[in-house]
This record gives structure tokens, sequence and C-alpha cells, in this order.
């Protein structure tokens, strides 16, 4: 049985210096709880659960919301900090930070091999789901760079307006939380 829906999230601005970049999601440090297990609900609903049984599911906004993967990195066989499932074939994170951790390791990875941004996004997000163009376009132009440069010849600010930019793009539309009356 599920009770009114709360909202423990809270959308602000990135920001790089006095500009904002995207959209991002913050906990209110007070309600958080610690979620130590995540799975697929009904549609695209995402349940999770906390080590005294509590669940609460997200439900609404984008997929990159409902799972704390800012960046929707696909689920796969690495173990990455604060993974604690799987819904809708991408990672579910424990917290929107430990999936932005992932994010930035995966390009941190993509610079020290000498990728452009334009190959790093190739990679990242492929063809086969995405229109690589458009988001390269997308991304370059909201991170104030060219798409032919090398992730490791960007400062640290830029470095970070890149993420966000591509956070935006995967997508920043928050839904609602919904905490269960019964625990499992």
């Amino acid at each position: 049985m599920l009770v009114s829906a709360w909202s423990p999230w809270r959308v602000f601005f990135l920001y790089i210096g006095s500009v904002p970049f995207g959209a991002f999601f913050l906990w209110r440090g007070i309600e958080m709880d610690t979620y130590v297990k995540a799975y697929a609900g009904e549609g695209t609903d995402v349940i999770y659960e906390t080590a005294d049984g509590k669940r609460v599911r997200f439900t609404g906004g984008d997929r990159n919301w409902r799972n704390q993967n800012p960046g929707n990195i696909r689920s796969n066989s690495i173990r990455w900090l604060g993974k604690i499932g799987t819904a809708g074939g991408f990672c579910v994170f424990a917290t929107p930070e430990l999936g932005l951790r992932a994010m930035r390791k995966i390009l941190s990875n993509r610079a020290r091999e000498g990728k452009t941004l334009a190959e790093a996004i190739a990679s990242y997000a492929p063809a086969c789901e995405n229109d690589v163009a458009a988001y390269v376009s997308h991304v370059a132009a909201r991170a104030g760079v060219v798409p032919q440069v090398r992730l490791r010849e960007l400062s640290e600010a830029k470095f970070e307006r890149v993420i966000a930019a591509m956070c935006a793009h995967e997508g920043a539309r928050v839904g609602e939380v919904v905490r269960f009356t019964d625990s499992v």
C-alpha cells in the first residue's frame, strides 16, 4: 500500500562560475534514506529498499532521475561504488552523487585514452541508441567547447561543464517519490 507522495528531491542548476549549465538533483539531507537495493517496478518505476526494509517508489520523471544515474550509464559487469541494482537496462545508484562519480570516472578514462569530445560521446552514447551528432553538437555548444577538443586538454571547469551538459542531454525531468506503508 502507498501513502501520499512526498518529494525529497529538489532541482538546482549546476553552476560553474556563475553560469548555470544544467539541472541536477540533490537530496534534502534530513530526509535521505540509505538505499541498499533497487529494482524495476511497474512500468518505468524503480523501487528502492533500505536496510531496515522500508521501500519507496520513484515514478515519473526521466530514467536518469528514477535510477539516480545522471549520465544514464548502461548496466554492465563493472562493480560501481554505490550501484545497488538495475532497471530498464541501466545502473541504479544509491545516490545521484554516486551515479555522477561513475560518469566522471568513465569520462576521465576517455581523457586518459586521448579521446576527443566527439569520440568520447560516440563511445559513451552509441549510435544504436542515440543521434550522436546531435548529442555532440548539444554538449559542445552548452559546454562552450569544440567537438574536436581532447578531453585531457580541458580545464577542470570545462570538464565539469561537459559533464553537466551531458547530464542535461540525458534528461532532467524530476518525478515523484512515493513511500510504501509496508516493509519488505
